[in-house]
């Protein structure tokens, strides 16, 4: 081994004094690197590499740090104290040296552990591969031979890609730590049983994971065109291996072969909605024959949340069908960080808990994942079973809200939030007209949009506790809630709802409603409450009378009435219908002033009608009014007409200003009204008031697509093609399918075109282009109305370009090796090939990417004498990327 080490620095040295490469160099070092690790000594440098990932985090600046782990053979006769690693950015490549090793864990399965940590400055921002080349793997590898050969002739290849991106916005950031996957890539199967893993991975930036299974790698990162896939090894119905996109449970049901296999799982990272790094693990499963069945895990909850500084725990138990022994574990970022969460099994049992005493450092947007697996201890084969769960922790609301009442203007109080929680950078004032009665379901944060709520203002900093509102109106009950944003996006629960006291000096408006709906003949309501908090005998004597103002939306200046006058207030009247007017569709808004003999006492605040409008769907009509009242309105009926017992029936109610009726039938037409009950925060008048909605209808109709189906693209090098497979999203809204439209873009930066359609009873399809298969898939679904689907999930395939020549030609006329042409050629075009003697000069050229040549001088009949020529060949690959240029060059030795 110190042999090889040696020889490794002596290329890496010849290789740093060369200058800086160009591009494409650093494909040409690892191939002279990967040819001088073969001819070290092929037979025994090889067959060792199971599995591994590379992670990294950032230093400072642009220095990340790098750890490549490593699941090798010990019994191979290779150990790698030291390995190359190319940081992507067409600087030499870095040799890392070992820094741990275990041969311990896994050693009843000959596996060794290994890490090797280095360090690197970027010169800038960019987006880096960061890869590692090892020949070789192990041998047997099932689904990754290539032909007339063994596994162990293959490369082993892993790869991480970093972004440093200064031009993300600031709550994305420029930098970036990878996902760390804290459940080891080596684990075994029993054949005909499901198959369960889980890479336990968590992102210490909280990034969003996305999990995807993909092809594994060799030299370059290329996918290799002899990888299958594990459930096409004795495929059938019974074989399927797939992944969760979410939470990175792999499942395999049920392997139908023995053996060795390797998967690749590629876990992407999003931040803000972009990619912003992702690791590609290589990870071996051996599927082994025997008896033991896997225990099942059953957890307490799935998803949930806590309040900073509350706890939680979360029970879990697990079975086993052979009664073996259970042993339970979990891993996550809970365990990973300050004041970490604990997890521990009851002894002697197969039952254990989760626990967390959460502060508000533990404050997020994004989730918490927990994975908890249980292990039989069978004495045989060992299966486990992975189950998981999210914990969002939130942060708590802001406390102690009270308000003032001032001159034209509300002040808010509250208890500093820094004590709280001292990451919070800001807290939100939300205001609206009338009070909500709400309560927030247990797990929801922010404001709910659907509360009618404003945001009015936001602190400069979360140590603020006052805010002074002076656009308001006294007349109105205003109600305030608030909310503490933190850096990454995350916002606490809303606080509890403080609300003002109206005036009591003027008319009080309690009732707007509509009577009869017409858009000529229509008739409103209008009721109000006197003045209680004036004096009508001396400052305000009477006779009084009211003038009555209307407007269309949410003003009311135009006056429509006076209501003649009385000699007391108590005999006044305080109702007024408005008659020959449009209800049918027209928003209106009223006010009532009060006169004390020729004297404005005071107006009241300014409430409208409840518009309702009916938007017709898919065996449904989904209803959606508008009003703005000066009281709360705090829950909603909503009535439909009974053309059989020529009724009103209610058919349900709601605290929000939408419901949706989908117990209806297309192409029948259905009637609705509103009934708002509502009341002032301080309940006078006697509430609820209640008050009507114009009568609207409608007739609903399929007008909603079906939901996106699911593509999966497996390209198929040897064949060149692409195959593709979809299945339909959820019954419920894909019951009326009537074909799909595919749509491809050759290169990332293209545009989706359709490129053909199929019929509802076809879920698969085979992609095919000229001399590529590089680009961009996605699917959609149509009904028979036209309605077309949202696009799928995008999958793209890459080419996995080969152009191999062979040594030797014998142009002596019997058929055998008679030409100079590639015995592999693929995704190859647009060639320029000349052949030069010893002395440089040309004897053959074209453009022809088979090459063709019979050994004559520049095609004539005559022969060129016997010996070793020098090719020079340049051609175009397609890739995603676009159109890239590769060169090779060589000797054909020619005898006769």
């Amino acid at each position: 081994m110190e042999d090889l080490l040696v020889t490794l620095k002596s290329v890496q040295t010849k290789i740093n004094k060369a200058t800086k490469p160009k591009k494409g160099a650093t494909t040409l070092v690892k191939v002279i690197v990967l040819c001088c690790l073969c001819a070290i000594s092929f037979a025994s440098y090889a067959t060792h590499n199971r599995a591994g990932e590379i992670i990294f985090r950032r230093i400072s600046g642009f220095t990340y740090e790098a750890t490549i782990i490593t699941y090798t053979k010990i019994s191979a006769p290779v150990d790698r104290s030291a390995l190359l690693l190319d940081w992507g950015d067409n600087t030499r490549l870095d040799t890392l040296s070992r820094t741990s090793i275990d041969e311990t864990t896994f050693s009843n399965r000959d596996v060794r552990i290994s890490k090797y940590v280095g360090r690197h400055t970027f010169a800038g921002p960019g987006k880096f591969t960061i890869a590692v080349e090892d020949p070789n793997r192990n041998n047997n590898i099932l689904n990754l031979k290539p032909p007339n050969g063994q596994s162990d002739q293959v490369v082993f290849y892993i790869e991480s890609v970093l972004i440093i991106n200064p031009f993300a916005p600031a709550n994305i950031g420029a930098h970036n730590n990878s996902a760390i996957l804290l459940n080891p890539p080596i684990d075994q199967a029993c054949l005909g049983q499901p198959y369960e893993h889980n890479p336990g991975a968590y992102d210490p930036d909280g990034d969003s994971l996305v999990y995807k299974l993909v092809p594994n790698r060799v030299e370059g990162g290329a996918i290799p065109p002899y990888y299958v896939s594990p459930d096409k090894i004795s495929p059938g119905p019974d074989n399927q291996i797939s992944i969760n996109p979410f939470t990175g449970d792999v499942l395999w049901d049920s392997p139908q072969q023995a053996g060795q296999y390797n998967i690749a799982i590629l876990i992407e990272e999003y931040r803000g909605g972009l990619l912003v790094g992702s690791v590609l693990r290589d990870m071996q499963i051996t599927v082994e024959t025997c008896d033991n069945i896997a225990p099942k895990l059953s957890i307490a909850t799935q998803d949930t949340c806590v309040i900073a500084g509350e706890s939680i725990q979360v029970f879990v138990s697990a079975t086993d069908p052979n009664n073996d022994p259970i042993s339970l574990s979990a891993t996550g970022q809970p365990f990973q960080i300050a004041n970490p969460a604990s997890f521990g099994q009851v002894p002697n049992t197969n039952d254990g808990s989760f626990f967390w005493n959460t502060n508000c450092d533990h404050v997020r947007e994004r989730p918490y994942q927990v994975v908890v697996r249980a292990e039989d201890q069978n004495s045989s084969v060992q299966l486990v079973d992975y189950s998981s769960f999210f914990v969002r922790v939130i942060a708590p609301a802001p406390k102690n809200i009270f308000i003032t009442a001032g001159s034209n203007q509300f002040t808010l109080n509250w208890d500093t939030y820094n004590n709280t929680c001292t990451d919070a950078k800001a807290i939100k004032i939300y205001r609206r007209e009338g009070n909500t009665q709400y309560q927030r379901p247990y797990c929801q944060t922010g404001m709910p949009v659907e509360l009618g709520y404003t945001l009015i203002s936001t602190t400069s900093d979360a140590s603020v506790t006052s805010f002074t509102d002076t656009d308001v109106n006294l007349e109105t009950e205003y109600c305030y809630r608030l909310v503490a944003c933190f850096n990454d996006g995350s916002e606490s629960v809303v606080s509890e709802e403080v609300c003002s006291d109206i005036r009591l000096d003027v008319p009080i408006m309690r009732n707007v409603s509509v009577g009869f709906t017409n858009n000529t003949t229509g008739r409103d309501t209008i009721r109000w409450r006197n003045p209680v908090e004036i004096d009508s005998v001396t400052a305000f004597p009477g006779p009084y009378s009211y003038r009555i103002y209307r407007g269309i939306g949410f003003s009311a200046t135009n006056l429509i009435a006076t209501i003649p006058a009385s000699a007391t207030l108590a005999g006044s009247v305080n109702e007024f219908i408005d008659v020959n007017i449009n209800t049918q569709d027209t928003l209106l808004s009223y006010r009532v002033e009060l006169l004390s003999g020729g004297d404005l006492v005071g107006s009241s605040g300014t409430s409208s009608s409840i518009l309702l409008k009916v938007l017709p769907g898919d065996n449904k009509n989904k209803l959606v009014w508008t009003e703005k009242v000066n009281w709360g309105n705090f829950q909603y009926q909503i009535e439909r007409f009974n053309n059989g017992t020529l009724l009103w029936d209610s058919i349900g109610s709601t605290f929000f200003g939408e419901f949706v009726d989908d117990n209806v039938f297309n192409d029948t037409e259905y009637c609705y009204r509103i009934i708002s009950f509502g009341k002032y925060k301080n309940e006078l008048f006697n509430p609820p008031f209640i008050n009507y909605s114009q009568e609207k209808c409608g007739t609903p109709f399929d007008n909603i697509p079906p939901c996106p189906p699911t593509l999966v693209a497996s390209p198929d090098c040897e064949n060149e093609e692409v195959i593709l497979s979809w299945e339909d999203g959820p019954l419920s809204c894909s019951n009326d399918i009537t074909g799909y439209r595919l749509y491809y873009k050759e290169t990332i930066n293209g545009d989706y075109s359709l490129i053909g359609e199929f019929a509802p009873t076809d879920k698969s399809g085979g992609f095919t282009g000229d001399n590529n298969i590089a680009g961009c898939f996605y699917i959609t679904a149509f009904d028979e109305n036209g309605n077309e689907s949202e696009a799928s999930n995008i999958e793209c395939s890459e080419n996995c370009p080969a152009y191999q020549l062979p040594d030797v030609i014998t142009p002596n006329g019997d058929g055998v090796n008679d030409i100079f042409k590639p015995f592999s050629r693929k995704f190859v075009r647009n060639a320029e090939i000349k052949i030069f003697n010893r002395w440089g000069n040309i004897v053959f050229e074209t453009t022809d990417p088979d090459i063709g040549w019979n050994g004559n001088f520049r095609n004539t009949s005559q022969l060129v004498s016997e010996g070793a020529y020098f090719y020079v060949i340049s051609y175009e690959v397609s890739s995603l990327e676009g159109i890239r240029e590769e060169s090779i060059s060589g000797y054909i030795t020619l005898l006769r």
